[in-house]
């Protein structure tokens, strides 16, 4: 889980503190974590398993080990963007947007550090679908 990008740049002493604000939750494949449209209270990270990634019921990707989800709604306050269910049985790191503000208050650096790189997977997220929309119009007027 350490090995996660959105811990990059915590120090142990960080670390160990974003641990003991997580909760380990498990759950079987094809169980529904959240659905597209629910409030959002909680971000997760995957420490093992495979999830998938639907959109109006279609999957458009998947995540798998050290990756996280959910953390769209924790950061901006809006429903879940998408559905994320188990595509076989999983173990998953939880950290409420409770114990994200805590974290705040207690370690303002492993706090930034986090949401720094939450920025950046948003960030690489939106260039891979920024490149696919590109393939896609290509395509479409033919060039």
């Amino acid at each position: 889980m350490e090995e996660s990008k959105i811990f990059e740049g915590l120090g142990k002493e960080s670390m160990k503190l974003v641990k003991s604000i997580m909760q380990k939750r498990a759950y079987s494949a094809g169980d529904a974590i959240f659905e597209e449209g629910d409030i959002g209270h909680e971000f997760y990270i995957i420490e093992s398993g495979v999830v998938d990634v639907l959109k109006s019921g279609v999957k458009i990707g998947e995540l798998s080990k050290n990756e996280v989800f959910g953390e769209m709604a924790v950061i901006d306050n809006q429903d879940r963007a998408a559905t994320i269910k188990a595509s076989e049985d999983i173990i998953v790191h939880v950290i409420t947007r409770e114990k994200f503000e805590q974290l705040k208050r207690d370690d303002i650096e492993a706090y930034l550090a986090i949401v720094l790189n939450i920025s950046k997977e948003i960030s690489r997220r939106l260039r891979d679908i920024d490149d696919k929309v590109q393939r896609i119009w290509k395509w479409y007027v033919g060039v």
